[in-house]
């Protein structure tokens, strides 16, 4: 089986967390670099949460330091949602791994343009690193797959306010930045979270699996979605799900944009399926079975690659 090849920029972040021993599990996902951006909690924070991971289950994958928002319109981070360091109850000792010298934007750079083949972008966070390097390389374009974005909602809903989904709004104007960039986008939208999560009773079976089952029961232990009342939402898992097997979701292409009217709705996703000028694809509907059967088993398997 051919591996896709993979950036992936991440703010973890319990769902994001999960979201990476997916794909470090998964038979046909190859991770050229993955960096870190600020957001559920701070850009220190979730670089050491990205590095203990990678140091866990893939070690020799590069890692990279980006950015936190400038944004003027940036609310808040999610650490109430997330836990004060990012990962809930989980707690890990002294990392070795270390950051590699160039930053996030720079060394994406680098990797798109030096692959052999064009090379997809999994965004589980705020868009700052990926609208800094399409700014600052504007041919970055051109080495690049497709762009996979978990963030907004195809229903115009938010979870950090009425209208706003959290990755969107934390930096509004770098997700503008690129949806109106010259790339293949694919909108994983909240919903897809909401409608396949574990409940409780789930929880407890994926806590039995093994050490990483334990790991993710850990950290979902208090992290709480305001649209889930009896279980644990899977956002960013989702966008993994759809680069390793796309045939778990159904898509509709649309004409989306963000509202920047003013700060009561600022960051609604508003998504047109009728338009004849779509700019993006963007999935509605996902196979829950399926799904939470691909990550049951990307946990068992992540287990198999520790200390490999």
């Amino acid at each position: 089986m051919k591996k896709i090849p993979v950036i992936i920029d991440t703010d973890p972040g319990v769902d994001d967390a999960l979201a990476l021993i997916a794909a470090f599990a998964s038979d046909n996902i190859d991770i050229k670099l993955l960096t870190s951006v600020g957001g559920n909690v701070a850009l220190s924070q979730t670089t050491k949460n990205l590095l203990h991971l990678s140091e866990l289950y893939d070690p020799f994958v590069p890692v990279a330091k980006g950015f936190f928002s400038t944004s003027k319109y940036k609310i808040g981070d999610a650490s109430n949602v997330h836990g004060e360091l990012g990962l809930g109850l989980y707690k890990y000792g002294k990392i070795n791994k270390k950051i590699i010298e160039k930053n996030a934007v720079q060394a994406m750079y680098d990797v798109l343009k030096n692959s052999d083949e064009k090379i997809t972008l999994i965004s589980l966070g705020p868009q700052t690193n990926i609208a800094s390097l399409l700014t600052q390389y504007k041919d970055a374009s051109r080495y690049i797959e497709k762009i996979v974005i978990m963030g907004g909602s195809n229903l115009g809903r938010g979870n950090v306010t009425d209208y706003a989904e959290f990755n969107i709004r934390f930096d509004v104007e770098a997700a503008m930045t690129v949806l109106n960039s010259d790339t293949e986008k694919i909108y994983v939208p909240m919903e897809m979270g909401h409608t396949a999560f574990f409940d409780y009773g789930e929880m407890e079976e994926i806590k039995g699996l093994n050490a990483t089952g334990l790991a993710v029961f850990e950290m979902s232990a208090e992290y709480h979605d305001q649209h889930v009342s009896q279980g644990v939402a899977t956002h960013d898992s989702c966008a993994v799900a759809f680069v390793a097997d796309s045939s778990l979701f159904k898509t509709k292409k649309a004409k989306m944009i963000i509202d920047m009217s003013d700060l009561v709705h600022i960051g609604c996703t508003v998504c047109d399926y009728e338009a004849t000028n779509p700019n993006i694809e963007i999935c509605t509907e996902v196979d829950i079975l399926r799904f939470k059967n691909y990550i049951r088993n990307c946990i068992v398997k992540a287990e198999k690659l520790k200390n490999k």
